[in-house]
């Protein structure tokens, strides 16, 4: 996900809402078009990004690609691309953005990285 994010500049969000239908590995892009936010007492919802803008075709760099496709080999291409933990390798559902949030907020403490945020 931290590599996916590096390569495309997308929110945490917009990156957890991709499903495989969006990646291209032969044309090297990813389509930005949904965004993934929990509503609360609602649980997750996966939205088409709010205005035409925020949908974006992004040109991928090859070790983006080749991480893309030893991911898709393992998932069988279907399904979230990052999805929860709990459910990869079945299809996979939609990965909370909030608890990935917190855990590279945590990892980034570890790390001694504090002050570095997703979107830096």
């Amino acid at each position: 996900l931290t590599r996916f994010m590096l390569s495309t500049g997308a929110r945490i969000g917009e990156c957890l809402a991709v499903s495989w239908a969006q990646v291209d590995v032969h044309g090297k892009t990813v389509a930005i078009d949904y965004n993934l936010t929990r509503i609360t007492g609602r649980g997750l919802h996966r939205r088409r990004t709010k205005t035409a803008a925020g949908e974006r075709t992004l040109r991928l760099p090859g070790w983006a690609v080749d991480m893309l496709i030893r991911r898709g080999d393992v998932a069988g291409w279907s399904g979230p691309v990052f999805p929860s933990r709990a459910t990869r390798g079945r299809g996979g559902s939609w990965r909370d953005p909030s608890n990935t949030s917190r855990a590279f907020r945590e990892a980034r403490e570890r790390a001694g990285f504090d002050w570095v945020t997703s979107h830096a």
